[in-house]
């Protein structure tokens, strides 16, 4: 293999008795072929010591010479003349040369030249709230937020600005999207937004004895969970009549002694964290099939 060094370094042969099968010493093109070789490199004088006869003979039986061998600056110019795939290759011989193949700066050359330098993602600020932020939110084009100044803002996770702004009569506690609405817990009330008209479609006053702190919604969109400051869950359904939207409370529970801070909802199983320091889980298969039979739509 022939390789450039971008330093010049200084070549000498010391050997003892040499024999007419000792070393060859090509210059030009064409390769250095020296048997059994011990190579020192300092800086930028290289010698090559070749030992003698009988040297030789015993250091061919008991060491043969590999490439991990040679100073790690001389594998490193050698490396520079391998493409990404060689790279891959060699770096699977060993784990001296899989370390300095990682390492080595070729393969990233070769990706900025296809791909261009990697993109640098930066920190961002949004700013337009005037009070503490309480809630988050995302769907799939916007970040939600709710905040003490009574109002939830949505941005545009494209170009981080605010597009829309929904106000109500108390600090905003929690939010819940789906689709084209958004359920928000301001005070002890529950507003259930249309995003595109932002238009309140229903409200639920009086949800629960004190703020209403936090809100779960099925995949659907269809069942609506809130979890209060009096420890208390509740869970309504959203029915949507052409443009009329009616919220039925279907059950509540009281498993906590303290406020309800968090709810999460995965068929069949609602969780919720509360400030008495203790989990609760619920089944609701059963409460659904039963308060169908029962309900009218």
């Amino acid at each position: 293999m022939e390789f450039e060094c971008q330093e010049r370094a200084e070549v000498a042969i010391v050997g003892e008795g040499l024999s007419n099968q000792g070393a060859e010493l090509r210059i030009g093109d064409g390769p250095v072929e020296i048997p059994c070789v011990k190579l020192c490199y300092h800086q930028k004088k290289a010698t090559l010591v070749v030992p003698s006869d009988k040297d030789l003979s015993t250091t061919t039986t008991t060491h043969r010479y590999t490439i991990i061998d040679l100073p790690q600056a001389l594998i490193s110019e050698i490396l520079n003349c391998l493409d990404p795939k060689e790279l891959g290759l060699v770096s699977c011989v060993s784990t001296c040369l899989h370390r300095l193949a990682s390492e080595h700066h070729a393969w990233k050359g070769f990706y900025c030249e296809r791909w261009g330098l990697p993109v640098v993602f930066g920190e961002f600020r949004l700013w337009e709230h005037e009070g503490p932020i309480t809630s988050l939110a995302l769907d799939m084009t916007s970040i939600f937020s709710g905040s003490w100044d009574m109002s939830v803002r949505i941005w545009d996770r494209s170009s981080f600005k605010c597009i829309k702004t929904l106000r109500h009569s108390d600090w905003v506690w929690g939010l819940a999207p789906h689709e084209t609405s958004i359920a928000c817990a301001a005070g002890s009330d529950v507003y259930i937004w249309d995003i595109s008209s932002e238009t309140p479609q229903a409200i639920i006053h009086g949800a629960h004895e004190g703020n209403t702190y936090s809100l779960a919604r099925s995949h659907s969109g269809d069942f609506l969970f809130t979890g209060g400051e009096d420890g208390g869950i509740k869970m309504f359904e959203i029915r949507k009549h052409g443009s009329e939207t009616n919220v039925v409370l279907i059950s509540q529970w009281m498993p906590h002694t303290g406020p309800v801070y968090s709810l999460s909802f995965e068929f069949p199983w609602l969780v919720s964290a509360s400030g008495d320091g203790k989990l609760a889980l619920i089944d609701v298969r059963k409460l659904l099939k039963t308060n169908r039979r029962g309900l009218p739509k």
